[in-house]
């Protein structure tokens, strides 16, 4: 591992010294007056492949603030830089937020996403030296000073560049960060986190160093929609990151034995979805990766990345951990086993019951036809019979002879609709003139009208009911 120190004034501000970290086998040669030992009570953090330093320059006087970040990713050609770290002063109102606490080099800056009320994220920069007890209350005191300060409800919350992301800090994090369809509001080791991969997604996991190789306790926090980051798997040429089929991650850090007390080490890794849009669900603990379906959307759901570790111990003190999904669990193995087993004792050989026919002819079963049940109404209002006893009997005849069928036999007669049938006409004057019909029958005239002869029951007499009518 290779330490590079810069000191630079600027502006007749005096800046204090920046570090920054290079991996042995990815680093060019630098100039020999720019290198320097490994100094442990520096160097606390590196990545591997990807450098982010996020630096807030203050000049005197003045309230706005700059930030410097670069990136270095394995291709490019890693030279001697200088970057101005940050000017240490003393927490003011007039900075906008901003607390720097005592001589540590330990910066908190606030700034907004687009202007999005709902979105906050800070960084923080670290110039040298590990965080003493009182910087952990200060982290802490901070993310509450500007959540009750800004009095809205904050959707998503992201820390950037936290080396120290202690167990208090942490725990606000995860608390205050909002994930999609989270059933627990105060999400923990075993709550799920589901979200929808946009341009670029960066998961921090955090390890305790000594309690990792023995059981390892996973807390994360995910930052959507940061263009600006080199994706860091895509370096190391995994296949197939947009699908989301991880296959090993190989992660740097440098380990502090001489230090007496655990240090947090971040597992950090980036990748980039295709057009398609891919859900995925990150479990902080677990044992396997399954493919699974969010919201109708095939995806991968790590439960944790629990995986092989193959440790190599470098002289430098610097622990590379390959790490690759794990196949399905044991017992489903077993299972699949044992029941390929049983069909293996059993055979082939099994018998068969004969079928019994009495016809020739194969005809299919019958199956369950079911009614329409339709979610809604097709007509607003139910049709109405087009063809009711209004419009199928016109008007009755008067004629001569049509007075001798009422008189001799009984027979009322009638213009009726032509499409009227027999048994319209006999309801029809059923609930026209409260009278029952024995017989109907019916002509057309040579003028194309349909006359009808009614003849009644011997209970009514067709001169009575022609006289209520008005016939006669």
């Amino acid at each position: 591992m290779t330490t590079m120190r810069n000191e630079r004034e600027e502006d007749g501000v005096a800046l204090e010294t920046s570090y920054f970290f290079f991996d042995e086998d990815f680093a060019v040669e630098l100039e020999k007056s720019t290198r320097s030992e490994m100094d442990s009570n520096k160097i606390l953090f590196t990545y591997p492949t990807q450098i982010s330093i996020m630096n807030h320059l203050t000049f005197q006087g003045r309230k706005d603030m700059a930030s410097v970040s670069k990136n270095f990713r394995r291709s490019d050609a890693i030279m001697p830089y200088r970057v101005p770290d940050v000017q240490i002063l003393k927490a003011r109102q007039r900075d906008r937020g901003r607390i720097d606490i005592g001589d540590y080099g330990i910066t908190f800056a606030p700034s907004t996403n687009g202007g999005c009320s709902s979105t906050f994220r800070c960084r923080c920069t670290v110039s040298g030296g590990y965080v003493p007890d009182d910087c952990k209350v200060s982290m802490k005191k901070w993310v509450q000073h500007h959540f009750n300060r800004r009095g809205t409800k904050i959707e998503t919350l992201t820390l950037e560049g936290f080396p120290y992301c202690l167990e208090d800090c942490t725990e606000m994090e995860v608390k205050h960060l909002k994930m999609l369809n989270v059933d627990n509001p105060h999400p923990t080791e075993s709550t799920w986190f589901p979200g929808i991969l946009t341009d670029s997604v960066r998961t921090t996991f955090l390890f305790k160093d000594d309690t990792f190789l023995k059981a390892p306790v996973i807390k994360f926090n995910m930052m959507i929609g940061d263009e600006d980051l080199i994706p860091l798997l895509r370096a190391h040429k995994i296949t197939q990151i947009a699908t989301l089929e991880i296959h090993q991650i190989i992660f740097y850090a440098n380990t502090f034995v001489q230090q007496k007390r655990p240090i947090d080490f971040q597992f950090h890794f980036e990748f980039y979805r295709s057009r398609d849009s891919h859900a995925f669900l990150l479990k902080a603990t677990g044992l396997e990766a399954k493919r699974t379906f969010f919201r109708n959307t095939k995806c991968i759901t790590i439960e944790g990345v629990h995986a092989e570790l193959n440790i190599i111990k470098k002289d430098e003190g610097v622990i590379k951990w390959m790490m690759g999904l794990m196949a399905p669990s044991a017992p489903a193995k077993t299972a699949k086993a044992l029941d390929a087993k049983k069909k293996v004792a059993k055979g082939q050989r099994t018998t068969h019951k004969r079928t019994v026919r009495t016809s020739v002819h194969f005809r299919r079963p019958v199956t369950l036809k079911t009614a329409r049940n339709s979610r809604y109404l097709r007509k607003a209002a139910p049709a109405t019979a087009k063809m009711d006893h209004f419009r199928v009997i016109q008007h009755p005849l008067t004629t001569e002879s049509a007075m001798k069928k009422i008189e001799e036999h009984n027979t009322l007669v009638f213009l009726v609709n032509n499409d009227a049938n027999k048994y319209q006409i006999k309801e029809a004057v059923q609930k026209l003139y409260n009278v029952k019909a024995q017989k109907v029958n019916t002509l057309i005239t040579p003028l194309q009208q349909k006359k009808a002869y009614v003849r009644l029951t011997a209970d009514y007499d067709a001169l009575d009911v022609a006289n209520k009518i008005g016939v006669i």
